[in-house]
């Protein structure tokens, strides 16, 4: 079962978005999914813990 989303801080968000930058940083996504069939990037964009 999935667990309740936590109260939202203005901490997290500014830790989400540190997060973010540094996967921006590392280059465009289309670039690290090169050759990953469609199917598996959904079924792992679905998948959040």
């Amino acid at each position: 079962m999935k667990t309740p989303a936590q109260s939202a801080a203005l901490g997290k968000f500014k830790a989400r978005l540190a997060h973010l930058r540094a996967l921006d940083a590392i280059g465009p996504t289309e670039a690290w999914l090169a050759g990953v069939p469609p199917g598996k990037v959904v079924h792992f964009a679905g998948s959040t813990g």
